[in-house]
C-alpha cells in the first residue's frame, strides 16, 4: 500500500511516458526542420531513453495494480486491451531508442532519423490508445476508486431450469440451497456420467459425494466469461475442474483444483498445456474464479489473483464443471458473467 488512498503507484507512473513520449518526437522533429540536429543529438537520445524507461516503469506497475485491484467483471476485456497496447507501446520505445542509439554511433543512413521519428509518432497513436482503455477502467467501470454504485439487476428464474437464477445481463447462477427433490444439477447437460451420480448429503446442503466421474456444461456458448464457483474440497480426494470454452473432451480451457494445487491451461487436440500453477489452500468453503478476457486467462482464490496466462483467443464456447474424486465435496454455487466492451 504506497498511501492510505492510492492502492498503487501506478497513477503517478503513468503521467511519465504521457508526457516524454510526445517530448522526445517534438523535440526531434523540431531539431531536424532547424538542422540542429547534431547539436541536439545527445538530449534527443536521452529523452527517448527517458520515455522508454517510464514506458518500462508504467507497464511493470500497471501489471501489479491489474493483478492487485478489485476488477468489475465488465472491466476484464478492457484491462485485457489496455495491456496488450501498453505491451506495444513498450515494444515501439524499445525499438525508437535502440535505432537511435545505433544511427547516433553508425550513421548507416541519412534517411534513418525520419523513420525514427515515423516510429516515434505511432508511439503517440498507441500511447493514447493505452491511455485512454486506462480512463476507462478508472473513470467507466471505476476500478481503483473506492465508492461505485452499481446498477440493480433483478433476477428472473430461468424457465425449466431448477436451482438457476438469470439476470437481464445474461449471467446465471446455480445455487445449492434451491434445489429440491433427490435429484440435484438437473438443469445442466451431462456429458459425462448423470445426474444421478451426484448423491446429495442430506444432513449437509451443498455436499455430495459421487459414484463415479461426471462432467455437466451449461447450454449457452460466451466468449469472454467470468466464472466463480464455492467450494469446500477439504474431504474430497480427487480433481474439480473449472472449464469455459469447451469444443470437446479433447478442446477447452480450464481452472483445475487437484489437492494443495491449482493449476490454470488448455486442453488442445486432446494435450494439456498448462500455463500456471500455484498452491491451493484446503480450508472450508473457498471461492474460486476463472476469467477469460480477450488472450489474458485469470484464476482467482477468495478474490486473490493466483495463477495468470497468456494464449489464443478462442471462438465462444460452453462452460461447466468435472469432478472426479471420492470422499465429500462442498459445492455451494456457479455464477457465470458474460464479459463484454459495450
Amino acid at each position: 500500500m504506497f498511501l492510505d488512498w492510492l492502492p498503487n503507484i501506478h497513477p503517478l507512473i503513468i503521467h511519465a511516458p504521457i508526457v516524454l513520449i510526445p517530448l522526445g518526437f517534438l523535440v526531434h522533429l523540431i531539431c531536424l526542420l532547424l538542422k540542429k540536429g547534431e547539436e541536439w543529438k545527445i538530449p534527443i537520445g536521452i529523452l527517448y531513453s527517458a520515455s522508454l524507461l517510464g514506458v518500462l516503469a508504467a507497464f511493470l506497475s500497471g501489471r501489479q495494480a491489474g493483478d492487485s485491484v478489485t476488477i468489475h467483471p465488465q472491466a476484464n476485456l478492457v484491462l485485457s486491451e489496455h495491456a496488450d497496447l501498453a505491451l506495444w507501446t513498450l515494444g515501439i520505445s524499445v525499438i525508437v531508442t535502440t535505432l537511435y542509439w545505433s544511427w547516433i554511433r553508425i550513421r548507416m543512413w541519412s534517411g534513418m532519423p525520419w523513420v525514427i521519428l515515423t516510429l516515434s509518432l505511432v508511439n503517440i497513436g498507441s500511447m493514447i490508445l493505452t491511455a485512454d482503455h486506462g480512463g476507462q477502467l478508472v473513470y467507466r467501470f471505476g476500478t481503483g476508486v473506492s465508492l461505485r454504485v452499481e446498477k440493480e439487476i433483478i433476477a428472473k428464474p430461468v424457465q425449466s431450469a431448477p436451482a438457476v437464477i438469470s439476470n437481464s445481463d445474461g449471467s446465471w447462477t446455480w445455487d445449492a440451497k434451491m434445489e429440491t427433490g433427490e435429484k440435484h444439477f438437473t438443469s445442466f447437460h451431462f456429458i459425462e456420467g448423470e445426474a444421478e451420480n451426484i448423491i446429495s448429503e442430506s444432513k449437509k446442503s451443498g455436499y455430495y459425494s459421487l459414484t463415479e466421474p461426471v462432467t455437466f456444461l451449461w447450454d449457452k456458448t460466451e466468449t469472454d466469461i467470468q466464472m466463480d464457483v464455492q467450494l469446500d474440497v477439504k474431504s474430497f480426494k480427487g480433481k474439480v475442474v473449472l472449464f469455459h470454452h469447451f469444443k470437446s473432451l479433447d478442446q477447452y480451457d480450464f481452472l483445475e483444483i487437484s489437492g494443495d494445487e491449482i493449476s490454470l491451461g488448455r486442453i488442445v487436440n486432446g494435450k494439456r498445456e498448462v500455463m500456471d500453477t500455484e498452491k491451493n489452500n484446503n480450508g472450508d468453503w473457498n471461492r474460486y474464479r476463472v476469467i477469460s478476457s480477450g488472450r489474458h486467462y485469470k484464476g482467482f482464490m477468495n478474490e486473490k489473483l493466483v495463477v495468470h496466462g497468456h494464449g489464443s483467443i478462442l471462438d465462444p464456447g460452453r462452460v461447466g464443471l468435472r469432478l472426479n474424486g471420492s470422499g465429500t465435496i462442498g459445492l455451494l454455487s456457479i455464477k457465470t458473467i458474460s464479459i463484454s466492451n459495450d
